[in-house]
């Protein structure tokens, strides 16, 4: 819930390409290589630093869940 109160802030085309491989990176493989993922995201220029921190924050909460 909260990621997507994060990424309804995105147009609906930037957020389809960062939810999926997101949610499936960071419950399969491990917040380490999601955070990865969303810096190469900010790198190529799909998301912002801004929104970028936010979704941080968001995987540091409930990585501590886990």
């Amino acid at each position: 819930w909260d990621l997507n109160q994060v990424l309804n802030k995105l147009p609906e085309e930037k957020a389809g390409l960062i939810r999926g491989p997101l949610y499936a990176k960071a419950s399969k493989i491990g917040v380490e290589e999601a955070k990865k993922f969303l810096k190469d995201k900010e790198d190529e220029g799909v998301i912002d630093k801004d929104i970028a921190m936010e979704i941080l924050r968001v995987l540091t909460k409930y990585s501590k869940f886990r």
